[in-house]
């Protein structure tokens, strides 16, 4: 019986840790995006203030 909720804990622990990972790389993905976007209208903010 005990073994049986060790599998179970360690499945839901598992499962956790991978959502977290998950999680984790969808975060930084949207920020190097987001990033990447503000970088891009800095550039065209001072492109159209230069010309």
């Amino acid at each position: 019986m005990l073994d049986f909720h060790l599998s179970r804990i360690c499945t839901c622990l598992i499962f956790y840790l991978y959502v977290l990972y998950v999680f984790i790389h969808l975060c930084l993905i949207f920020l190097s995006v987001l990033c990447t976007i503000i970088l891009s209208l800095s550039k065209l903010v001072s492109l159209s203030a230069q010309g």
